[in-house]
């Protein structure tokens, strides 16, 4: 029998300043915890987000992540550091609990710094610090001088984010991973390798983001002994479903997980081709990316694994990716990790997995698994392609690896793609240099301003154009002598294409 127990009052209960440890021992991987910075730099509405490290010659010091967005003002900045946000949420924003700036960052630094100026009108620009020390003396968060804050903000050398009226700089001290690196060569080492990681990381996780053209990321770093920045990068989408044709002609297809309480979940299995080169497929090179890929709001929430139905790295179903849109219907019952690295996915969603049936009907999901390996397993056709002249100078290096991902390639030369001055004759001229192995492919300048079209010029600029040109004259190209029907066509095709010029 029990015995019913009467509330007599209440109290508060102040929250313990141990939870700063807790944060601290979250488990982030800097990859992680950088993204969730982004993800409040994407909700500011952010058309622009650098994420730069600050070094000297033999030292990691500083993490920024400089964003262009609406900013902040004093009572936002102060809404956006306490542990728990009261501010309601929009229902296609990133954010969710309200935690993610403060435990991505205790969890990877010593000290965060927000200087943040709003885009509302006569806003000054704000600064707020956390420290452990400041957390542990009764939550006690430091205000920055208005005035220095200002001068952060102009003096932030930002070439990316040159004009923005409003943004915000996130900015993490003591950073605990840069422990790793305590020499020059480590340094330039460290950076190489967290480069590569958060071009991984980023590029998957918002490849949908980037690919609507919503927000752009960019990677630099800075030398305060030097008083020099990096080169730049831009974090290019890595779609994990972005083949170029299917593994099977019959796929992707959607399956259903049937939910009487909430409503059906959509899924889209994808085959991916076999022995795909492209970086879409490798992604980090872990086995374990086949299987499930849920999505929030276009981002990518948890990449791979089968939730428990099967193994999460059977070798024979690494072609196998499961594209899933989280509905908001469903996010009380696969639930996201509060760092956004992660689904919890209930007990009973392994089987109702293995029951999944197409929306068509007439297939399940174990036939879905079987074919995947089927594909796997099937040998490879005989070689058909010819092998195409290595693509080189002046070729984005996006082309090359799609090129490199769908041709045979000789890489004993390669032909490189220039503009350069020639008679108004000349749309194009070959050169092939046989004995030092190089080939020219020269783009009269004179047409250059007509194909551009008022973009920028660069090493690279017309893509379509010269990647045409590189296949369309892969036979001539490759020929030291020049037959009289080839001169014949080389004739004829220049004289088309300035034709397209000038009507261009």
């Amino acid at each position: 029998m029990n015995t019913e127990i009467q509330i007599i009052g209440t109290k508060k209960v102040k929250p313990s300043t141990n939870i700063v440890e807790v944060f601290r021992n979250a488990g982030y991987a800097l990859p992680a915890a950088v993204a969730d910075l982004v993800d409040n730099s994407i909700d500011a509405g952010a058309k622009n987000v650098l994420v730069r490290f600050v070094r000297t010659a033999s030292s990691l010091d500083q993490l920024e992540v400089i964003d262009d967005g609406r900013g902040m003002t004093g009572d936002e900045v102060d809404e956006a550091m306490r542990f728990g946000t009261e501010r309601e949420r929009e229902e296609k924003e990133l954010g969710m609990y309200g935690v993610g700036l403060k435990s991505a960052s205790l969890s990877s630094c010593d000290s965060l710094t927000v200087i943040s100026r709003s885009s509302k009108r006569g806003a000054e620009p704000v600064g707020r610090q956390w420290t452990p020390e400041g957390a542990r003396s009764d939550w006690t968060m430091f205000i920055l001088d208005p005035e220095a804050c200002r001068r952060s903000l102009q003096e932030a050398d930002t070439p990316q984010l040159t004009g923005a009226r409003s943004g915000t700089i996130i900015r993490w001290e003591k950073v605990h991973d840069f422990s790793k690196a305590a020499s020059q060569r480590e340094v330039n080492q460290y950076l190489n390798n967290r480069f590569k990681e958060l071009r991984t990381h980023l590029g998957l996780h918002f490849h949908r983001i980037i690919e609507q053209g919503k927000t752009t990321i960019h990677l630099d770093s800075s030398n305060t002994d030097l008083e020099q920045l990096g080169p730049t990068e831009t974090v290019k989408p890595l779609n994990p479903f972005g083949y170029l044709s299917s593994g099977r002609s019959d796929y992707p297809r959607k399956f259903l997980v049937t939910n009487k309480e909430i409503g059906d979940l959509e899924l889209t299995a994808y085959i991916w081709p076999k022995n795909s080169k492209l970086a879409e497929y490798k992604l980090d090179g872990v086995a374990n990316r086949q299987g499930l890929y849920f999505y929030r709001n276009d981002r990518l929430i948890h990449g791979g694994g089968w939730g428990g139905s099967r193994e999460d790295a059977e070798p024979h179903l690494n072609l196998a990716r499961v594209m899933i849109n989280l509905p908001k219907q469903w996010q009380s019952e696969i639930r996201v990790y509060f760092n956004k690295s992660g689904v919890s996915a209930p007990s009973s969603f392994p089987d109702a997995l293995r029951t999944a049936k197409s929306v068509e009907g007439d297939t399940d999901w174990a036939t879905y698994i079987e074919e995947a390996r089927a594909t796997y397993r099937k040998k490879a056709a005989a070689q058909s392609l010819k092998p195409l002249i290595a693509p080189g100078k002046g070729i984005p290096g996006a082309v090359k690896q799609v090129l490199k991902g769908r041709f045979p390639i000789n890489p004993t030369r390669q032909v490189d793609i220039t503009w350069k001055d020639l008679p108004e004759t000349e749309f194009f001229r070959i050169d092939n240099q046989q004995d030092k192995g190089e080939i020219s492919l020269t783009l009269n300048s004179r047409f250059r301003e007509q194909i551009l079209a008022g973009r920028p010029k660069t090493v690279s600029d017309a893509p379509l154009v010269r990647t045409l040109l590189y296949m369309l004259l892969q036979e001539q190209v490759g020929r030291t002598r020049v037959s009289a029907k080839d001169q014949k066509y080389l004739e004829e095709l220049n004289r088309v294409l300035r034709s397209a010029a000038r009507v261009e």
